[in-house]
């Protein structure tokens, strides 16, 4: 059937009435939800995959290279953290770490502190604003 300008009538329920755009909000609010859960999955994948990579050695060495120069010399053989440090990371509560190998040389390379195993509690959150850090429940 045409309509008097000639052109075909659109199938029924179809057109630019309350069920198309009921429709189109359904459809563009499960593609928000997709794409909130594709989020949430991806940040839940760094972070585990952050937990094992940045464990022990790695992490030590990345501490090592992140600080500045001084006339010493600090030597970190690992730090293993827990995935906790993330919630303390937000609320900037003692996180406990674990270092391994702390030791600090002088200028003439003489070692100053030699720590085998060290279980502490740092703020991550101001330690990684760039803010002075001090640990506790050393």
């Amino acid at each position: 059937m045409e309509t008097p300008e000639g052109l075909p009538n659109p199938p029924a329920g179809s057109g630019g009435g309350p069920a198309s755009a009921s429709r189109v909000f359904k459809r563009l609010f499960r593609m928000a939800g997709i794409g909130v859960l594709a989020l949430v999955g991806l940040l839940t994948a760094g972070v585990l995959a952050a937990s094992v990579i940045l464990q022990g050695p790695r992490l030590g060495h990345l501490i090592e290279s992140a600080l500045p120069a001084n006339r010493g010399k600090l030597e970190i053989g690992g730090v293993t953290w827990s995935l906790r440090a993330l919630v303390d990371i937000l609320t900037d509560a003692p996180s406990p770490i674990t270092v391994d190998g702390l030791r600090i040389l002088d200028p003439e390379g003489t070692v100053v502190l030699d720590v085998p195993h060290l279980d502490c509690r740092v703020k991550l959150r101001t330690l990684v604003a760039g803010g002075s850090f001090s640990m506790s429940s050393v």
